[in-house]
């Protein structure tokens, strides 16, 4: 194994919002967003056999100069390794416990992480204090869950034409005060992870006016399933009632969802929603 390398220089190229998507697993990635003085996080989670947590977020190679720019906004909570082929990445390093569902083994976690530094007025060391604000954590359905049971996944046609075709890779990451939703396109499909609230009310969550401008300008022309309820600081934003939508979520019996859509640009029609977190 090759320990860590941080390049110190990448400090002057960041960007407030990142996302980085793994070709390892599938629906794995993360998104980090700094707002003033705290940073909120999307990661995917493990529960390892001895009661552990990690983000167990692999990457290949190429993408170091996105792991780092990860690492040095939240370096006190994070750590990765570089192998031959692959770099690991984690940030729920000596993370209370108490945050994952009792019975979950993985899933997907929002939190907002502030640290602060002490010193000690003896001997004058500095001390990095870490401050985890769990916002909502969802725990993965197993693919054999879905596929078995049924009452996961629906089909459904899109009332509006889709016009939208990226002939490169395209990421619009949008985060709520709890929760987020993440689009991805490419040359051939378009997926939307979409988080709910409030399954009965499909209700995704409350965001700031930049945050909803970005999901008009950027997710709309491609998933135009939202309504918002927008004053002047902040928008509430819900689904659409699909015809058939509410009555496939209520069957699920879930108060709260993590929602995975996609259609394909050659049938930009028809379009999956599995719920893949609950």
């Amino acid at each position: 194994m090759v320990p860590k390398i941080y390049d110190k220089s990448i400090k002057n190229k960041q960007h407030d919002t990142q996302v980085v998507i793994s070709p390892i697993y599938d629906d794995s990635f993360i998104i980090l967003k700094k707002f003033g003085s705290h940073t909120s996080v999307i990661t995917p989670f493990v529960r390892y056999d001895d009661d552990s947590w990690d983000s167990d977020f692999i990457v290949s190679e190429n993408r170091l100069f996105r792991i780092q720019n990860l690492y040095s906004n939240i370096q006190s909570i994070a750590s990765y390794t570089i192998s031959i082929d692959k770099i690991t990445f984690n940030c729920l390093k000596d993370f209370p416990v108490d945050v994952f569902p009792a019975e979950a083994a993985t899933g997907w976690l929002h939190f907002n992480h502030t640290s602060i530094t002490t010193k000690n007025e003896n001997d004058k060391k500095s001390t990095i204090v870490n401050q985890i604000d769990d916002r909502i954590v969802f725990e993965q359905i197993e693919d054999a869950e879905i596929e078995q049971s049924g009452i996961y996944e629906m089909e459904f046609d899109i009332p509006t034409k889709i016009s939208f075709q990226a002939k490169d890779l395209k990421v619009f990451p949008v985060i709520f005060d709890r929760g987020f939703a993440l689009t991805i396109a490419d040359e051939k499909k378009a997926t939307l992870y979409l988080t709910l609230n409030d399954v009965n009310k499909l209700y995704a969550g409350v965001t700031s006016q930049s945050e909803l401008n970005n999901l008009i300008h950027n997710v709309f022309p491609l998933f135009p399933f939202f309504s918002c309820n927008v004053n002047e600081k902040s928008a509430n934003i819900f689904l659409k009632n699909i015809p058939g939508f509410r009555t496939f979520l209520e069957n699920t019996k879930l108060t709260k969802a993590m929602l995975r859509f996609r259609y394909y640009f050659n049938d930009p029609k028809t379009c999956n929603c599995r719920v893949i977190g609950k």
